[in-house]
């Protein structure tokens, strides 16, 4: 008797292969450098708040990532020089 396929079915016109887009993720972040940095302002404002060391200095490096992340946004909207 034959084993059932128990494959995943492909749609019709699909290719099997990965899509080129997720073989490289993108290299900027999408959004705006101003909703990073207002990530980081309530990340700080939530570390404040902290009555722990431990996640005082945890929200405090999330924070500094949502800083770098809009460093990032705006390094990648300069122009460039010919």
């Amino acid at each position: 008797m034959k084993e059932p396929d128990t494959r995943l079915p492909c749609l019709p016109g699909a290719d099997r292969a990965a899509p080129a887009a997720m073989d490289y993720p993108p290299t900027t972040p999408p959004l705006p450098a101003e909703y990073y940095r207002r990530h980081a302002e309530r990340i700080r404002q939530l570390a404040s708040e902290a009555t722990t060391a431990a996640v005082k200095d945890h929200l405090r490096a999330v924070a500094l990532q949502y800083e770098q992340l809009a460093e990032r946004v705006d390094n990648s909207m300069q122009p460039t020089d010919p």
